[in-house]
This record gives C-alpha cells, structure tokens and sequence, in this order.
C-alpha cells in the first residue's frame, strides 16, 4: 500500500496538515504581543460581549472550558480581563487595559488574513472557508 497516496486522500490527514501550517502563521501574527492565537481569539470574544460566562467563550471558540479557564488565568494576570463568580458560573469581564490593545490585537488578525489570501488566493480561502463550515455543521 503506498501510505503517502492514501494519507493525501484522507480528510483526517489533510485537514491537519493544512491546520499545521495555518497554526504556524497564525502564531507568528500574534507573537509579537505575546499572544498565542487562542489567547488572541478569546480576548477579542471578551471585548465583544464585555462579560461572558467560560463556558459560553468556549463555545465561541471551540476550546473546551477547561482550556478558556487555564487561558483566562494567564488573561487575568496579565490585567486584561477580570473574573466574577456567579454561583457555578465563572464571568469573565474586559478590563479597561483590554481596550488598549484590541487595536494590535485586529491589526494581527488582519495581517493574518491578508497573509493566508496573499498564499491560497482570495478566491480559495473563500472557498475553503465556506466548505470547512458546510462540513463542521453537519457533523
């Protein structure tokens, strides 16, 4: 069997390899903050709503809560967010410090955009984009 041929004809397999190369240009977007993507998206899930519960934010960005909970603490020390405790509910609220840096934080995001379309071409990450959530939905 030739294992190279059938790994390019696996999903599984394929969509990981371009989700590797997709992650290694997306945390050298985010690095010069700090920041891992995760980081990056969960702030920016913060900002929006203001305060939102962990499990919501996880949803938001397909982590598991637990993840959000051990990204928040970091988020936390950091001063951009804070947290309150509504029985077993756990908020996580912007900061004021938060404001101050969405601007980098959107400029990251777009180069990281601008970077993937300038590789793939609009057209294809369009298309990709659209097929990977047609898919993810029905799953």
């Amino acid at each position: 069997m030739d294992f190279e041929a059938a790994f390019k004809e696996c999903l599984y397999y394929t969509t990981h390899s371009l989700h590797r190369e997709i992650a290694v240009l997306a945390e050298e977007s985010f690095a010069s903050l700090g920041l891992t993507p995760s980081y990056a998206y969960l702030l920016m899930v913060i900002y929006q709503f203001k305060e939102i519960s962990t499990t919501d934010a996880a949803k938001k960005i397909g982590l598991q809560p637990s993840t959000v909970t051990r990204l928040a603490d970091k988020m936390v020390l950091r001063g951009y967010i804070t947290r309150k405790h509504e029985g077993r509910n756990s908020l996580l609220i912007k900061a004021e410090k938060l404001d101050d840096e969405m601007g980098k934080i959107f400029a990251c995001w777009r180069k990281l955009n601008v970077q993937y379309k300038e590789l793939l071409g609009e057209k294809q990450v369009d298309r990709l984009i659209k097929i990977m959530n047609t898919s993810k939905n029905k799953l």
